[in-house]
């Protein structure tokens, strides 16, 4: 019974879900503009998940275009972000 059931789970994942993150992978690529992805990876910084698991410290050149795009200074938004980020693991707060 179990190996029916572990068999179609792999063949489902290599049918089904790769193939789908596959286009999904695709259709990102040609929707957005490498340099629109490269804006929407800094965004990760700024997200609840990131809190928990953002252990290191962000760069100035991490940030660099989303502080560029607001006029902000990169190097004390890295500051206020990682001062953030240190109070909310201390707090055990969870948004």
């Amino acid at each position: 019974m179990f190996g029916w059931m572990a068999r179609n789970a792999v063949r489902w994942r290599v049918e089904t879900f790769i193939a789908v993150a596959d286009a999904v992978n695709k259709q990102m690529a040609s929707g957005f503009a490498e340099q629109q992805v490269a804006f929407m990876a800094q965004l990760w910084h700024f997200t609840p998940r990131s809190l928990p698991e953002g252990q290191k410290d962000v760069k100035t050149g991490d940030v660099a275009d989303i502080c560029e795009m607001y006029e902000a200074d990169a190097d004390e938004v890295c500051r206020e972000l990682s001062d953030f980020k240190l109070v909310y693991r201390l707090s055990d707060l969870k948004l």
